[in-house]
């Protein structure tokens, strides 16, 4: 099973303790994946996977809708001013930004400095720091 380690914990592991108890002797080997889609995985390494989707992707099936909003700490120079930043705002300071090794090297649209990051706490913990927004 390969799942994008933003998907909700609680409705994972809810769904997985349902499995256990239809399914006592099955072995579970869950791996957690940043950002990937069905295009980036091979589909013969997994029996399921909770993966961000494609527009118009086939052999998906909507599972949860998310969306992902702006964070920084109370600390970071963009909440200085007690306003919400634009875009204009944002490009000017550094992004954190959750992706696995296999997307370190994609590159961005000029939107301001990145850090990219493999693990979600990481990323929270460089914000909570002030060194990024993400």
């Amino acid at each position: 099973m390969i799942v994008d380690a933003i998907f909700p914990k609680d409705r994972l592991f809810a769904a997985l303790a349902r499995f256990a108890e239809l399914h006592p002797y099955v072995e579970v080997h869950l791996l957690e994946t940043v950002r990937q889609t069905m295009v980036d995985v091979r589909a013969d390494d997994f029996d399921l996977a909770v993966l961000m989707a494609e527009p118009g992707a086939k052999w998906s099936e909507p599972i949860a809708e998310m969306s992902l909003v702006a964070m920084a700490s109370t600390e970071h120079p963009l909440l200085c001013d007690g306003r919400a930043p634009g875009d204009a705002a944002l490009a000017h300071h550094t992004r954190a930004e959750i992706r696995g090794m296999e997307g370190a090297q994609t590159e961005h649209g000029g939107e301001g400095r990145i850090w990219r990051m493999n693990m979600v706490e990481t990323a929270i913990e460089a914000v909570r720091r002030a060194l990024c927004y993400s």
